[in-house]
């Protein structure tokens, strides 16, 4: 099993570029995560947009990923699919970001 995040063809991803109007949803990305024993899904915590996600398929409420890690311990040693998206919020201006999303050790 590879520890690259994935799209569902299985090619790693190395970025999404993506450009949003303030206060507005991304289109969601379904990536496939290798899980681990003890990993989380995360990212760091930002003013201007949220990095959302939630299990592929599930039909669940979308959980902001910085303030809520989710942990993959319940799938480990198989591959999860997971549906993520990006909030942004009110700006005062135009900005341009970063939003690591990593799977890591708690």
């Amino acid at each position: 099993m590879s520890d690259a995040i994935t799209d569902t063809g299985g090619n790693p991803i190395l970025y999404v570029n993506l450009s949003l109007s303030e206060n507005s949803d991304s289109v969601v990305v379904a990536v496939l995560i290798p899980a681990k024993a003890g990993m989380k899904l995360t990212t760091d915590v930002n003013a201007s947009a949220s990095v959302m996600a939630r299990l592929t398929g599930s039909g669940a409420t979308f959980v902001d990923i910085a303030a809520s890690p989710i942990d993959l311990t319940p799938w480990a040693g198989t591959t999860v699919g997971f549906d993520l998206k990006v909030h942004s919020n009110a700006a005062a201006s135009l900005a341009r970001l970063a939003m690591p999303v990593r799977v890591a050790f708690s």
